[in-house]
């Protein structure tokens, strides 16, 4: 078992989310994943869990390697009572991502290292392998990998960095705590829509650049962005929530700017459904508002290509002779599917 098998290790036990972790998140990551065990055991009992066959099959494998038998997440010394998280960073042309595992005891992962041939060397308050990915404690077990974006080659940063912060906490930042939905058991949170694919641009062939300016408009506009997943005994339910910048904002006002008709629930046997989804927009605004929208994403600053002063013109027209309060009082713009 190589390093990937840690690697592995860790993306398997990767159901948590905790408070205390969090604080070894700096403010400057663009990106973050939360997980919530203690939230998943209230619905679905943890046990049940470790009794599936390519969980037991993960066991069957560490205890082979280390010897002696481990059948629970707990013996390997993980706090599953605690939470895990995943971020990443970008600094300059280099983007880290970053894994936070919380431990009870940090035994299991020495015995890891050493039965894979990993140096590792004592700190003062903390122990880090030879080449830096990985640092731990008795609390909480590091993992690191840098992307050099430019010469597309791999580059590790010391991972003590996150096991010992100085800097600030994600959490004291503003649009991370936004919407933040406390159930959850899964959640990711981005900071910047519109940026979190500009950093791959540069691993993209100059031959499909202009591709990239299309889906660079297209997100122009979008700032914080937010999914998360609660389950309980009667539900299982995923949440989204997006942020724009004053003129998108404005413009989706208007287009959603209308209440769901309840009676919609009255064509569907909601108690045979496994589940079911609603979209409402006000119709009336959105044919209205669907020129500006075109023309801030695709034909903004003179873009749009070729046909940029074509679309323009067609867009004119289709605003000129539709009736948009006759449609919209004849489609209001309720949804429903089960």
């Amino acid at each position: 078992m190589k390093k990937w098998m840690i690697i592995f290790f860790s993306a398997i036990v990767s159901v948590a989310y905790s408070q205390d972790l969090i604080k070894h998140i700096p403010t400057n990551a663009n990106m973050v994943l939360e997980f919530n065990v203690a939230n998943l055991k209230e619905s679905l009992p943890f046990s049940e869990i470790e009794k599936l066959e390519i969980t037991q099959k993960f066991f069957e494998g560490i205890s082979k390697e280390l010897g002696g038998e481990k059948r629970s997440f707990e013996e390997l010394g993980i706090d599953m009572d605690r939470s895990q998280y995943f971020f990443s960073r970008q600094k300059e042309n280099t983007i880290e991502w970053v894994y936070l595992l919380p431990l009870k005891e940090e035994k299991f992962i020495e015995d890891l290292m050493i039965k894979n041939n990993i140096e590792f060397t004592q700190k003062s308050n903390y122990k880090v392998s030879s080449d830096n990915m990985f640092s731990w404690t008795k609390d909480v077990f590091c993992f690191v990998l840098a992307q050099d974006l430019v010469n597309n080659l791999s580059t590790v940063t010391p991972s003590n960095t996150y096991v010992n912060p100085s800097a600030g906490s994600i959490s004291k930042v503003k649009s991370f705590k936004k919407k933040r939905v406390k159930d959850a058991i899964f959640s990711v949170w981005v900071d910047d829509v519109s940026e979190a694919l500009r950093p791959f641009y540069g691993m993209i062939p100059q031959s499909e650049m202009e591709m990239l300016d299309v889906v660079d408009r297209f997100y122009s506009g979008y700032e914080s962005f937010r999914l998360s997943l609660t389950v309980d005994e009667k539900a299982t339910e995923l949440t989204a929530s997006v942020g724009f910048d004053k003129e998108m904002a404005k413009l989706y006002k208007s287009m959603y700017k209308h209440t769901f008709n309840q009676d919609m629930f009255n064509y569907v046997d909601l108690k045979n459904s496994l589940g079911y989804i609603t979209y409402n927009v006000n119709t009336e605004n959105v044919l209205k508002e669907y020129p500006n929208y075109i023309q801030k994403v695709l034909l903004a600053n003179g873009q749009g290509g070729t046909y940029s002063e074509e679309m323009k013109f067609s867009l004119t027209l289709l605003s000129t002779l539709l009736d948009e309060e006759a449609i919209g009082e004849m489609v209001e713009g309720d949804m429903l599917f089960s």
